[in-house]
């Protein structure tokens, strides 16, 4: 149903699994899709804020129709982090191996069709024990 909404796919022609098992659009367990992926091409979240100074942020889980997620711009990059967190609960987001805030790599210079072929991916979720050429474990 993703596609008809326009979402591209996250999972990776490569073997590489840059999103792992936090988009429904990655892989077949049903999860809900990430903040970026809401905003971007549903607009089910209208807007993410932009964190521009230091400060003490609250974040509620993405289930949530307000402050769940946030913008972090990259130095000297067009490349830029969506900070949001996810709850293991609910009816999708229960499928989740864990609950915890989310760290996620958008590259919109590599297309939205960039998974498919990158990398350079448009999409990356970091996650333990990722590297530039091991994308990590795919459920933590």
């Amino acid at each position: 149903m993703g596609h008809s909404f326009g979402y591209p796919d996250l999972r990776a022609n490569n073997g590489r699994t840059p999103v792992g098992d936090w988009d429904v659009m990655s892989l077949s367990r049903p999860v809900d899709n990430g903040a970026y992926m809401k905003y971007r091409f549903t607009h089910w979240i209208a807007d993410i804020p932009e964190i521009t100074s230091y400060g003490t942020y609250s974040i509620n889980d993405l289930r949530q129709s307000t402050n769940n997620s946030y913008k972090l711009k990259l130095p000297n990059s067009t490349e830029f982090l969506i900070l949001e967190y996810r709850k293991a609960a609910g009816p999708f987001e229960s499928n989740l191996f864990a609950s915890g805030l989310c760290v996620t790599r958008v590259n919109e210079a590599a297309g939205i069709w960039g998974n498919l072929g990158g990398p350079p991916f448009f999409l990356y979720y970091f996650r333990t024990n990722g590297t530039p050429s091991n994308d990590g474990t795919g459920n933590a």
